[in-house]
């Protein structure tokens, strides 16, 4: 009577126990993050914030809103669960006027930390795509709160 018990219990573990090694080995794209949160006709706008600054930019032209969510797109990420790091840089998608998605660049550039659906995860970048590299590429235009015009 005992044994079917202690192999059912263990059955159960061993399946956790791999279940959690699997689910920490998760691989994603950017790409496949956002997928469901941008349609094709939907008007997307991108604010930036520059922590060290306390600079903005707000982009609005569509097609470099495309390509700047074309060129972070090749971002390949593994989800990680235990990294603490300040953020560097905060972007924030709206979708129709309505905020949908956002996510920091992180002081050590090869973590982003991602919120969407009321869920924020920290991903490290397991791929050469440098997100703040793909933001100079775009030559955007910050500003504080003194007008001062400055690159990222």
């Amino acid at each position: 009577m005992r044994k079917p018990i202690l192999l059912t219990f263990l059955f159960i573990l061993v399946v956790c126990g791999v279940y959690l090694i699997v689910d920490r080995m998760t691989y994603t794209s950017f790409a496949d993050i956002v997928e469901d949160q941008i349609q094709p006709n939907d008007e997307v706008t991108i604010r930036m914030e520059r922590y060290s600054d306390d600079a903005t930019t707000k982009i609005v032209d569509q097609d470099k809103v495309k390509n700047i969510l074309a060129a972070l797109s090749t971002l390949r990420l593994q989800k990680v669960n235990d990294f603490t790091s300040r953020g560097a840089y905060a972007i924030r998608l709206y979708v129709n006027g309505s905020y949908r998605f956002g996510m920091e660049l992180l002081e050590d550039h090869n973590y982003i930390r991602i919120s969407h659906d009321k869920r924020v995860n920290v991903y490290k970048i397991v791929n050469d795509v440098d997100p703040l590299t793909v933001l100079k590429m775009h030559q955007l235009e910050f500003h504080t709160l003194d007008q001062k015009t400055s690159q990222p």
